[in-house]
């Protein structure tokens, strides 16, 4: 639950960024910063989604693996 919590703060963290750099709250100088900035922000959110689907699968095939010894033959 860790991991997935610190993906999910990465992934906010650039949510936020893309956000602010697109409603210009975020100052910056050329056009090209400001893709900078957006390449950056979409890198948080990529990363931070790829660690919340490796812990929600890891977390998933840990239950499987519990409730398959559980289950009646």
């Amino acid at each position: 639950m860790n991991k997935m919590l610190i993906g999910f703060g990465i992934s906010a963290f650039g949510i936020v960024l893309f956000a602010l750099t697109v409603l210009n709250i975020i100052p910056a100088d050329t056009k090209n910063m400001k893709l900078g900035i957006v390449a950056v922000s979409w890198v948080f959110i990529i990363i931070g989604s790829v660690m919340r689907y490796k812990a929600v699968t890891k977390q998933h095939k840990e239950w499987k693996a519990n409730h398959k010894n559980e289950m009646p033959k």
